[in-house]
């Protein structure tokens, strides 16, 4: 289990992390109408690998089973729900759990 460090500030943010064993990019975005965040996975070269997952509290942001190229574990985020932009990182928290793992 990995919880996820996620930098603060701003509408915007990117940062790379290496999960399961590969390295990719997490680009998130503050979507102010349905007052949430939406998160892209990418490769470390940038490419795409998976885009718009809503970063729901009490539910996966994804499972390895969505796409191949994704990292062999799960992404869920925990926290209240609603949430404002700025609890993204500290009361609402991306933890990566690796297969067989639960919560």
């Amino acid at each position: 289990m990995l919880v996820l460090n996620m930098p603060s500030g701003g509408y915007r943010r990117r940062q790379s992390v290496a999960l399961g064993g590969i390295e990719v990019q997490l680009a998130t975005r503050w979507a102010e109408g349905p007052g949430a965040w939406y998160v892209d996975v990418l490769t470390s070269a940038g490419v795409p690998i998976v885009s718009g997952m809503r970063i729901s509290p009490g539910g996966y942001v994804w499972q390895q089973e969505q796409n191949p190229l994704l990292p062999s574990g799960s992404l869920v985020a925990i926290g209240p729900d609603p949430y404002r932009r700025e609890q993204l990182g500290q009361d609402v928290q991306l933890i990566y759990l690796e297969p067989g793992e639960n919560l």
